[in-house]
């Protein structure tokens, strides 16, 4: 009885290294993660290097020294005497603020250009497919650069606002201003404030700390009173949804509140990101509410022909 056998394997050598396919590949990662490591370690001698040849240390010590320049807007205190650090939140805080405005601005906008995509309207139908699909194909970052060259040119300047007699005027009840250098809005300006915050809370401010409390325990206290409402048709009135009654109503009572609004709030680059990620919101909704249209249709007619097989009577 004969049995067959494999062929003999061959014995690893270096060539087998690029020659063979079950390591070639893993050869050539190796190697570009290696030439990777050297080039990073080589940029970062050299940096060392030349700092040294400038009497500088390679270190991070730079962030608790003195800023010297502006940035407006701020949703906390700063100013031009404020270190690094703080600037470094500063500019993150005011591009969440500006990524949370964008992503609420796209949403409303989204959805109803999606709903007027599917209006029976020749003409509104068009133009909003025309709109969703010109916006849609082009990348943001395209049209945040031609929203800001355009309104570096075309808007008027700060100073065309100030004066006795300013050349352009603030919009909606002297509240919206549009500027070449962004959109300013009314911030909140307490003048009756709570402080600054202690180190335990870092760069917030007390004031905001208090109005999130506030919106947190409203949610908590509504969903406690929803609770109540479903549970029974009486509950006990010092339910959690009257735990922030009682403040609103002494703020609203004062003469002098303790919030008030003024200008400016400077929300720059939300153009350009919302007209792009709007459009995006309408596509999405469009395809959803034509996935959903053909469901709807065979679940009516199934319901239909259920009702007429076992004889119910009223209206489908």
């Amino acid at each position: 009885m004969t049995m067959k056998t494999g062929a003999p394997r061959q014995p690893f050598h270096l060539g087998m290294l690029f020659n063979d396919t079950r390591y070639r590949a893993r050869t050539i990662q190796i190697l570009a993660f290696i030439l990777l490591l050297l080039a990073a370690a080589w940029l970062v001698d050299n940096t060392i290097r030349n700092l040294a040849a400038l009497g500088k240390d390679f270190s991070f010590g730079f962030l608790w020294s003195t800023a010297g320049y502006d940035i407006s807007p701020h949703a906390i205190d700063y100013s031009s005497t404020s270190t690094h650090a703080r600037a470094a939140v500063v500019g993150l805080l005011n591009t969440l603020i500006v990524a949370a405005m964008a992503c609420l601005t796209a949403s409303i906008l989204g959805v109803l250009a999606g709903v007027l995509r599917l209006s029976d309207n020749w003409i509104v139908a068009r133009l909003m497919t025309v709109y969703v699909e010109s916006f849609r194909n082009i990348p943001a970052l395209l049209w945040i650069i031609v929203v800001a060259a355009v309104m570096s040119q075309a808007m008027p300047t700060p100073n065309a606002f100030r004066g006795e007699h300013p050349t352009a005027a603030i919009m909606l009840w002297d509240s919206i201003a549009v500027t070449n250098r962004g959109i300013y809005l009314p911030t909140p300006a307490f003048s009756q404030s709570l402080g600054p915050a202690p180190d335990v809370l870092g760069a917030f401010d007390l004031n905001y700390v208090a109005i999130l409390t506030i919106v947190a325990l409203s949610l908590i206290g509504h969903r406690g009173l929803v609770k109540a409402r479903r549970a029974g048709p009486r509950q006990n009135r010092s339910a959690p949804g009257h735990v922030v009654e009682e403040p609103g109503r002494l703020c609203v009572a004062d003469d002098n509140p303790p919030l008030r609004t003024r200008l400016p709030l400077r929300l720059s680059g939300l153009e350009g990101l919302e007209l792009h990620r709007r459009s995006a919101v309408a596509q999405c909704l469009h395809r959803a509410l034509d996935r959903a249209e053909p469901l709807y249709r065979r679940l009516h007619c199934g319901n239909r022909s259920f009702r007429h097989s076992c004889h119910f009577e009223g209206p489908v």
